[in-house]
């Protein structure tokens, strides 16, 4: 289960103290190599979160992947929180650590699905009109979906706008059908 608040609670420190020390981005890097691991890794991410494996066991896999390449302090940060017995919450911590790091840094992240990947001048037109409707810098992270058909759907915070075919579509049929 999802603890929010438990998350928060880790990755606000955990980005204080990087800040503080002037390693924020080697931690990023960290904390973004942990994330791709576990979602590359699926047996490494349920091995995060098994209650059967001995604590001790996780902390020496732990060191063994990424002690490295992981600066000392995410490295005795992740420990930390699984001596805590927060293991099964570690990647939440990780995403929370990335959405506290884009803030500091003023950064926008936005994640763009389309059915097919997007060369980088299209990315880079909606890119800078992006950033003609915020002040902040503005990070892409693009999701193929072949189910939209065509088009795409783009997503800012809790805002999303809907630009797909398949929804396009959809609202022609209920139009259709309504008259």
């Amino acid at each position: 289960m999802f603890d929010h608040r438990a998350s928060v609670r880790y990755a606000k420190p955990l980005i204080d103290l990087s800040i503080a020390k002037g390693i924020v981005d080697d931690v990023q890097k960290d904390v973004s190599l942990f994330l791709d691991t576990c979602k590359s890794n699926f047996d490494f991410s349920l091995m995060l979160k098994n209650p059967i494996i001995p604590i001790n066991k996780k902390v020496d896999i732990l060191r063994e992947i990424f002690s490295k390449n992981f600066n000392d302090l995410t490295l005795n940060t992740f420990e930390k929180i699984i001596y805590n017995n927060r293991d099964h919450i570690l990647e939440n911590i990780c995403e929370k650590f990335l959405e506290l790091y884009n803030k500091h840094k003023n950064i926008q992240d936005v994640t763009l699905t389309s059915a097919v990947s997007l060369d980088k001048s299209s990315l880079e037109k909606i890119k800078s009109k992006l950033k003609t409707l915020t002040t902040r810098s503005v990070s892409i992270s693009q999701k193929i979906d072949s189910n939209i058909i065509g088009g795409f759907i783009l997503k800012v915070d809790d805002k999303m706008y809907d630009a797909s075919y398949r929804t396009k579509l959809k609202n022609i049929k209920k139009t259709l059908l309504n008259n």
